[in-house]
């Protein structure tokens, strides 16, 4: 086994000072698994959260900043949510996480842990689904109207005067050179428009509540029915316009484009009067909400280095999404601006696929240049770097293999796991796809082309090796990385998978290492304890063919794997999300002990499986079809070709 990556000194500090920060909580100082849930790391901030899983306890969130180093800072947010959990009116689908424990000192805490995901993520798997985004935003005004309520609300009459005099003083600084600032005459634009706006909403009633201070899609976790908040950095009253500002910018500079404002406007009108449907505190016409939108984009825009080197990669897409959008709400050269040319399509590919690409050899760039030709859209390439896709056209169609989307009109493609069939998606998880949501019924597919089918498949696949296969008497275990981690898209880390699978199971484990993964020095310590605690399980070398002829049974989280073991008649326990379940025994879906009963009675179709996922649901580049197949999927995903 290789050694594991470095870790960094914020990783190495935030880990060594948990076992006092369980202990501070009255919590078994050992025994806990961390799994990174965020983190930032540069010269100004440098903090982490994790979710902390014990066997006996929890599950937590455990924060720890190692800069900047402002312990009453720090304790001072504690105590924000402490407040805040205490004010808000907890519901069934509304709620806050409740903090456990604060070490001021050493800048950590703990909170109980809301299972859910950002709503960010929940908002670009909708990236094509508009009508989702508006339900999302609906259920993060419902949030925030119950906590603007929850502490009091106040009526006020509205002072713009305050923000128009902060923004005029930076302006006199930029024009003295003393402060630098992105888009310099779209920010002083942005200034003029705030002081020509503030006359009309000087002194018109509006409510004032304890700030949030930071509301933005990344601080909402969501289950799809329980929204939770985190990360409070305001304690005092203010209009509520601050919070609703941050949100809808938030939303619309990520999954909106300029084209969808009127000049002038800043939030496009479905997103409006979705969101107010859930916030009722006040309505959309409330002077704070009007006005300091446009106070939010310059509030925005002034934390963007001038220079794009000093920017990260953030800071750039920021400046990249909030741009045009600022064009368009300051009314910047609206009347003078050539009409945009119609959006073309671009891959985003590795050196080595570019290369390939630029010799001819790359069967989906092959692909999307026959769809550009037939379609009169224009096809580029590009690396698939940071600089490349910092600098994107959001408005672009793009396609990037087995990583996250680029832009708001991204897409991603990747092969699945041989021949010629790809699928083109939405979003980078497998176990998200429209494939993974389909229902698969064998009533439905012809017996006799799919069993043609997959003996062609298999032939060319494996040959003899899987017609010769045999059953002698073993788990195969193909393991992937961070073996001590559990994931949100797995039910368990794998070292419980391992544990499991002993339990629930009489059969010797072959594991496998995947030779393109590093596995640190504290897993391979867990790995080769369990091999001594356990005899009947054991790491070693074995090729996946060989495996897959001799084994029983494969279990697995997710690995392409246990796909291949449907050409060698054999089953397999999932542990984790993955496109290709709908045969195999879920663990996610029916728990543990199900599975394994399940894959020891149940003789899975395999043949109409293969055909069905590879015929029916994804796009063949060999089929003489295939174009007119790809051209419509694209339009599906929402593209215009």
């Amino acid at each position: 086994m290789r050694p594991g990556r470095q870790l960094s000194e914020l990783e190495i500090q935030s880990e060594r000072a948990f076992g006092n920060v369980a202990s501070g909580a009255g919590l078994s100082r050992t025994g806990w698994t961390l799994t990174r849930l965020s983190k930032r790391d540069d010269p100004t901030i440098s903090r982490i959260s994790y979710l902390a899983e014990h066997k006996d306890c929890g599950p937590f969130t455990y924060k720890f900043q190692l800069r900047p180093s402002e312990p009453h800072g720090f304790a001072a947010e504690y105590a924000m949510q402490s407040t805040a959990f205490d004010l808000f009116p907890h519901s069934d689908d509304l709620t806050v996480p409740k903090p456990v424990y604060l070490d001021a000192d050493n800048q950590a805490s703990l909170m109980t842990f809301i299972e859910g995901r950002p709503l960010s993520e929940f908002m670009r798997e909708a990236s094509f689904d508009r009508a989702a985004q508006l339900v999302f935003l609906e259920h993060a005004g419902r949030w925030l109207d119950a906590y603007h309520r929850a502490g009091g609300a106040e009526t006020r009459g509205f002072q713009p005067q305050h923000t128009v005099g902060y923004y005029e003083k930076l302006r006199d600084q930029i024009a003295s050179g003393e402060m630098k600032v992105a888009a310099k005459p779209l920010f002083l634009k942005g200034i003029d428009k705030l002081a020509q706006l503030a006359p009309a909403f000087q002194g018109r009633e509006t409510v004032s509540a304890v700030q949030h201070g930071d509301f933005h899609m990344r601080n909402l976790i969501f289950d799809g029915h329980r929204m939770a908040c985190i990360d409070f950095s305001k304690d005092q009253r203010a209009p509520v316009g601050f919070d609703i500002g941050k949100i809808l910018l938030d939303y619309t500079s990520i999954l909106r484009s300029e084209v969808d404002l009127r000049p002038g406007q800043v939030i496009p009108d479905d997103a409006m009067e979705a969101f107010f449907r859930g916030y009722m505190l006040v309505g959309q016409d409330d002077p704070s909400v009007e006005f300091l939108l446009y106070a939010r984009i310059l509030a925005t825009l002034v934390h963007v280095p001038q220079k794009q080197s000093d920017r990260t990669d953030a800071k750039q897409r920021t400046l990249v999404r909030l741009r045009p959008i600022a064009q368009k709400a300051f009314d910047f050269g609206a009347k003078n601006r050539p009409k945009r040319a119609r959006p073309g399509i671009r891959l985003y590919l590795t050196s080595k696929s570019l290369q390939r690409a630029r010799n001819g050899e790359h069967e989906v760039f092959n692909a999307i240049q026959e769809v550009g030709r037939r379609t009169g859209t224009e096809v580029t390439l590009s690396r698939n770097a940071p600089k490349h896709r910092q600098s994107a056209d959001t408005a672009e169609m793009s396609l990037v293999h087995m990583s996250e989307p680029i832009g708001r009109n991204g897409l991603v493609f990747r092969r699945l796991y041989a021949g010629s069939f790809w699928q083109f998606e939405r979003c980078a998880a497998r176990w998200q796809w429209q494939s993974a949501k389909a229902r698969f019924d064998p009533g439905e597919i012809d017996a006799a082309a799919a069993a043609t089918f997959f003996d062609d498949w298999q032939e060319r696949l494996f040959g003899r090796c899987a017609r010769q296969a045999s059953r002698d008497g073993f788990i195969y275990m193909p393991l992937q990385g961070r073996v001590m981690q559990h994931r949100s898209f797995q039910s368990t880390s794998p070292i419980r998978m391992i544990e499991e699978t002993l339990q629930n199971s009489d059969l010797p484990i072959v594991a496998t290492l995947h030779p393109n993964e590093s596995y640190s020095d504290a897993e391979q310590e867990a790995l080769g304890a369990l091999q001594v605690q356990y005899p009947r399980f054991r790491v070693q070398d074995m090729a996946m063919e060989q495996a897959l002829a001799t084994c029983d049974l494969v279990v697995t989280q997710n690995s392409s794997a246990a796909f291949h073991a449907m050409f060698f008649g054999k089953p397999s326990v999932l542990f984790a999300g993955v496109d290709f379940h709908h045969i195999c025994a879920n663990v996610p879906k029916i728990g543990v002990a199900e599975a394994f009963a399940q894959a020891k009675v149940t003789q899975p179709e395999f043949a109409k499986y293969i055909y069905w996922f590879w015929k029916v649901n994804a796009i063949d580049l060999e089929d003489d079809a295939s174009i007119e197949r790809l051209i419509s999927r694209l339009n599906a995903l929402g593209w215009k070709v």
